[in-house]
């Protein structure tokens, strides 16, 4: 069917374009499918005077109006729009495999803000439609105002759009007079299409009254290295490191590490992160072949387009709390072994680990939330053998598990519906592939060189009847049954659990405790089985925490805990005859002091002094036997609702009397 839009695009463009100068889109039509040669069908009127094939495409020796896929050659065809949307603009710049030519806005065209269309067309280097199609994705797009990216989108198979130019569009609102910069690139491309034009003010239907700041200017990046190498700008984005460390540890002032920052470096062995680094930009650490070792700590959100790509990554668990990656972040690394990603991810870019081929083993978490194993994710990965994919994807992309010739059994998720063309394609080892009965679409060539492949489909599904049509081996299973719906479990009264807190030390601040809750030998969670609030829990007495019952757990239940003055510090100590004097240093939210003194170390057979006032710091004992040694030491108290609360002792010190 792809082979077929394309070369209808292809006549729909030679038409428009004079190279088949008689006709017009109402004199075709296309007629034909895979199996079979395409066949132009003329209108009367045109059949008269016949029709001239440019010999550049191709034309049947058998039947000058029979075109065969086989002989469309495409050298040098550009698919660019036409008439109202103005000729193909010449890319700025070299771009190399880009591909990528922008239409509208034209370079050095002036449009007002709001709504702005962007136009993409593709540059075909020669080959069947399969092979052109490979080449035209991902395409990342950036709008770029005073050097700063204001949007960024990139195409996959799953959002292309085409037109009979075979073009692609999409929206965005420029909201800024200025000059913008359209950039458009294919990961691996050695250069990049661009235009430049200007943006002016629309005109605004209904003002409202109102007065709009000037927006500050964007500061350029003003980075200072410090003297462990590293250069960071005023936001925190790391933009050089000119250090001599081959085991890169981040340093704590870095938020973010810019894009191309360690690109190409042959001299860094490792790269630690710390929880202040959220993002990783594109290409920070792209073609770093002696890079084996990476460590990310949780706080990442965000690693950019090739970020790692053929670095010498061998294995990578990505933190939880990471949401997007982007295009090609691991392509084509080549000794990576092994990568996990967490449940946090919900985005996951085209070409991920492409040509990766040690890879064996990939892990998603349960609770994986992307939708897509997009185009090319694990291409040609010839080691891979083990691979969980998510339950939350929905769609398989183009050459998904291509070429993974050590691939021998997979099970595909349960809601799954669609497995795009050439997913499975040349995986000479896959035996066994269990697709569910919630697949309602299949692409061509899916399987194309799996001669040891048997399908396990759900019987009276829609997989049964393509095995079937296709001449798949494939055997069938019966659909699942549902499993019971689970009686709940009775609710527990939190009043039948044990609850216990310790105490806890005044600070001047409201203490909130943790609170270990058991139901017979199982602890309850907070926030899972019960909530907690806390009252009276800043003085020193007693505080509540009130707990709350959730989930399998009901009712409430309340425990209290004390809050104790801070410890005081015994100062001196000084012998008299018979006696000794102790100082101590002032407490804090006390009444008064306890002073204990004993011939024996563990204080048995102990006298108490007390002292009745806070700003009392000093008491003398008496009474005492001369020649002997007594150990001493004191503690604050507070008296209140006439129950007092005692600190802890001080550190015990001795004196010998006189």
């Amino acid at each position: 069917m792809r082979k077929m839009k394309w070369l209808a695009a292809l006549l729909a463009l030679c038409l428009l374009t004079g190279l088949i100068p008689a006709a017009t889109m109402e004199d075709l039509t296309i007629d034909g499918n895979a199996d079979t040669p395409m066949e132009i069908v003329l209108g009367d009127d045109v059949a008269e005077d016949g029709l001239d094939i440019p010999p550049e495409i191709g034309v049947s020796e058998d039947d000058e109006l029979a075109l065969k896929p086989e002989d469309i050659d495409l050298s040098g065809l550009e698919l660019a729009l036409e008439g109202e949307y103005g000729d193909a603009a010449t890319p700025n710049g070299d771009v190399g495999e880009t591909l990528v030519h922008i239409v509208k806005p034209e370079d050095g065209s002036t449009v007002e803000t709001g709504n702005v269309e962007i136009w993409l067309t593709w540059t075909f280097t020669g080959g069947d439609a399969r092979e052109i199609a490979a080449k035209l994705l991902p395409t990342v797009v950036e709008v770029i105002h005073d050097g700063q990216t204001i949007a960024s989108k990139s195409i996959s198979t799953g959002t292309l759009v085409f037109t009979e130019e075979g073009a692609h569009y999409f929206d965005v609102t420029l909201d800024s007079p200025g000059t913008y910069v359209i950039r458009a690139r294919t990961p691996g491309g050695s250069g990049y299409a661009e235009v430049t034009f200007e943006v002016a003010k629309g005109e605004e239907p209904t003002p409202e009254p109102s007065v709009t700041p000037t927006p500050a200017p964007t500061p350029e990046p003003i980075v200072t290295v410090g003297k462990d190498g590293f250069g960071v700008d005023q936001n925190g984005v790391l933009r050089q490191y000119v250090g001599s460390t081959r085991d890169i540890v981040i340093p704590n002032r870095v938020n973010a590490i810019g894009e191309d920052t360690f690109k190409q470096r042959e001299d860094i062995d490792s790269v630690t992160t710390h929880s202040g680094v959220t993002r990783i930009l594109p290409f920070a650490f792209s073609e770093c072949g002696p890079l084996d070792k990476v460590t990310l700590a949780k706080g990442l959100e965000f690693i950019g387009e090739g970020a790692f790509f053929s670095s010498g990554l061998k294995r990578l668990d990505i933190p939880e709390g990471v949401k997007v990656i982007e295009t090609g972040a691991f392509h084509q690394s080549q000794s990576l072994e092994s990568i996990s990603f967490p449940a946090s991810l919900e985005y996951l870019g085209t070409y991920m680990l492409g040509f990766s081929e040690k890879l064996k083993t990939v892990t998603f978490a349960e609770g994986c939330r992307i939708d897509i194993l997009d185009k090319d994710t694990f291409y040609s990965c010839t080691a891979l053998k083990n691979v969980n994919i998510p339950e939350s994807v929905r769609t398989l992309g183009q050459y998904a598990f291509a070429e993974c010739k050590a691939l021998t059994h997979l099970k595909l998720p349960d809601n799954l519906t669609t497995i795009m063309c050439y997913a499975f394609q040349n995986c000479p080892n896959l035996k066994e592939l269990e697709i569910p009965a919630s697949v309602t679409t299949i692409g061509t060539d899916v399987f194309d060189g799996c001669t040891a492949l048997t399908l396990v489909v759900v019987k009276g599904s829609y997989a049964e009847q393509y095995a079937r049509e296709q001449g798949l081996s494939y055997r069938t299973v019966s659909a699942p049954t549902p499993a019971p719906t689970a009686t709940p479990a009775p609710k527990v009264k939190l009043s039948k659990c044990t609850a216990t807190v310790k105490s806890q030390v005044y600070t001047g601040k409201a203490l909130k405790p943790a609170i270990t809750v058991k139901y017979g030998k199982v602890a309850l969670k907070k926030g899972t089985d019960y909530t907690v609030t806390y009252a009276q829990n800043k003085a020193v007495g007693t505080a509540t925490a009130t707990l709350k019952g959730k989930g399998k757990y009901t009712g409430t239940k309340k425990v209290s805990f004390k809050i104790l003055p801070p410890a005081v510090a015994l100062s001196q100590l000084k012998a008299g005859v018979k006696s000794f004097s102790a100082t101590w240093k002032k407490g804090t939210a006390n009444t008064g002091y306890q002073l204990q003194y004993a011939l024996k170390k563990n204080f048995s057979g102990a006298k108490t002094v007390k002292v009745a006032k806070a700003r009392t710091l000093k008491a003398t004992v008496k009474a005492l036997k001369s020649g002997k040694t007594y150990y001493v030491r004191v503690r604050a108290y507070k008296t209140v609702d006439k129950q007092n609360y005692y600190s802890a002792w001080s550190a015990v010190k001795r004196v010998k009397v006189k």
